[in-house]
């Protein structure tokens, strides 16, 4: 069978297997292709002008696109694979090169998304083993592999004298390692990086390089204002321990100035941890420099405190502080407190903040409260 017949034979096949045809004018095509007689074969088809064969493959043309005009049932979507960080033992092997020739640069492989919702590689690079709840890229090269984390934990162990360098990139630190195993925790605006066997070199953010040798950990902590502010409030939320918000309100001192919004904000968390610490001296002092300070919101609150503890430790002799309390504060029991300094000298004043005392204070205060009245009545009576 010449190639004009197989291609004339090909088109018949694919014609009469074709059971859905619509088009009036390709029916016609069919069936003459279907009962045409085969010309016997006189001289090469590329010597003739091969008018059937033309008619074939119009034939076959018109067959194909009459097909894909057909509704096809939807394709499941495919699951993606999972990720799977490169492994120098997937790439091929180097080439040789002539002499003289310099060494082609080996490209680094695209980054890598890490994420606790992805499922993670049993080895994400040679040598090299990762364990992460938490959110970040894998970058780098096989001997400089690079971990930029975002947040959560992240569990490294570097098998040591294999040439890795190892790096571990935050907002706040940068860690480098050549073989050891260590975590770095990031939460609360802050990295954490505790070492387990070896010892690492860190890198807080403006700080100098410091080594943390096995079974101590160092925290790094952000060096702008807004970041330390908002670590502080989340703390203070959560219910961390005091001296942890001490820690990151004493690294704030001299980022912020006190006059701005976050700097005053700083000072009057500074004041209140300082008080919760048992440190009441330190806690005054930080106080008085925000009440320094004009248009802050704090002011009510950290004025009745100056103006309490000055009164427990000096008596009436705190009557400025208390006066400056009543005046952010009307109503707080500090006017109960001024009441009793000022009430041998000017009973009429001491009248007036009495009715002021809010009358859902404590039970203690209106005690004290009865107590007073009972002084001025008798101040009245006097003749």
């Amino acid at each position: 069978m010449t190639d004009r017949e197989a291609e004339i034979q090909a088109a018949r096949d694919a014609f009469r297997s074709s059971t859905d045809l619509t088009d009036g004018a390709a029916r016609r095509i069919r069936n003459a292709l279907l009962t045409r007689q085969l010309p016997p074969p006189v001289r090469p088809w590329f010597q003739r002008s091969g008018p059937w064969l033309l008619a074939a493959v119009c034939a076959a043309v018109l067959w194909v696109v009459l097909r894909s005009d057909e509704p096809t049932e939807a394709t499941p979507a495919q699951t993606p694979a999972p990720i799977s960080t490169p492994s120098v033992a997937q790439r091929p092997p180097p080439q040789p090169r002539a002499e003289g020739q310099e060494p082609r640069p080996v490209p680094s492989p695209p980054p890598v998304r890490m994420a606790s919702s992805l499922p993670p590689s049993a080895s994400a690079w040679d040598h090299v083993e990762l364990a992460f709840d938490g959110e970040g890229t894998l970058a780098g090269t096989p001997k400089a592999p690079e971990v930029l984390w975002e947040s959560g934990t992240l569990g490294v162990d570097v098998v040591p004298d294999k040439d890795v360098v190892l790096t571990v990139v935050t907002p706040e630190a940068e860690v480098r390692v050549l073989g050891t195993r260590f975590d770095v925790h990031r939460a609360a605006h802050a990295t954490t990086v505790s070492v387990s066997k070896g010892r690492v070199s860190v890198a807080c953010t403006g700080e100098p390089e410091v080594v943390v040798k096995r079974g101590r950990s160092l925290v790094c902590l952000p060096t702008d204002p807004s970041s330390l502010l908002l670590r502080v409030t989340q703390l203070a939320a959560e219910g961390a321990p005091t001296q942890r918000r001490l820690e990151t309100l004493q690294h704030a001192r001299h980022l912020v100035a006190d006059e701005s919004v976050v700097g005053g904000e700083l000072l009057g968390h500074h004041a209140k941890a300082l008080a919760e610490a048992g440190r009441a001296d330190e806690a005054l002092a930080i106080a008085e420099r925000y009440l320094a300070l004009s248009h802050q919101p704090r002011r009510a609150e950290l004025a009745t405190y100056v103006a309490r503890t000055r009164y427990e430790r000096e008596g009436c002799a705190a009557e400025p502080t208390l006066r400056r309390a009543v005046q952010e504060a009307p109503g707080a029991p500090e006017s109960l407190l001024l009441a009793e300094c000022v009430l041998p000298d000017d009973p009429d004043l001491a009248r007036r903040l009495l009715q002021d005392v809010q009358s859902e204070v404590a039970a203690v205060w209106r005690q004290r409260a009865r107590r007073v009245r009972a002084s001025l009545e008798a101040t009245e009576d006097e003749p």
